[in-house]
């Protein structure tokens, strides 16, 4: 309940019958919990979403088909779809690296994800030029709904999205979406 309580927003995902996921923000400052302990949870009010909605087709489809396109360093990573379901990490830096995706220099990546953190450091999530540096900012993640934006500052066709972690780490994260966010 931390995780949606101590949020303005959320991520709302939307799939099955459109072919493709629709993902926006939602602002939750209209929106009234009621948790009571050990009882269902409601909620009431209205989401206002920030921004658009996203279908993630065509030129903003989901960027991320792979989250771990074999290339790993973590002792333990394993993966369910589009979801890493564990990533863990007994000291020293780790990176998994995701499927290839083409970037060009100034696109804008968002990427929406849930993370759980179990113990240890959050990940961090930039793009990689897969031979050796990052060509966007890198961003820490934070437990709960993460929406992050990575913006390329150069050009590769063969980047990816490198999550990574510099110290013991034991963490989670939902489905990822990515896409490149066009105004």
């Amino acid at each position: 309940m931390d995780y949606i309580i101590d949020r303005s927003s959320l991520l709302l995902s939307i799939t099955g019958g459109v072919g493709a996921p629709i993902v926006a923000e939602a602002d939750m400052s209209s929106v009234k919990i009621d948790a009571p302990q050990e009882q269902a949870m409601s909620l009431s009010g209205s989401l206002k979403v920030n921004g658009a909605f996203y279908q993630l087709s065509g030129t903003r489809a989901n960027l991320v088909t792979d989250p771990d396109a074999g290339t790993t360093d973590y002792d333990t990573l394993t993966l369910s779809g589009l979801a890493i379901t564990s990533a863990i990490n007994a000291a020293g830096t780790a990176f998994c690296n995701s499927n290839t995706i083409n970037i060009s220099n100034a696109d804008v990546v968002k990427v929406a994800v849930f993370l759980t953190l179990t113990s240890g450091q959050v990940p961090s999530v930039g793009i990689w030029d897969n031979t050796s540096a990052f060509i966007s900012n890198q961003v820490a993640l934070v437990a709960g709904l993460n929406i992050v934006t990575l913006t390329a500052t150069g050009a590769d066709t063969s980047a990816s999205l490198r999550f990574f972690n510099t110290g013991a780490a034991n963490w989670a994260l939902s489905p990822i979406y990515a896409f490149k966010y066009v105004e």
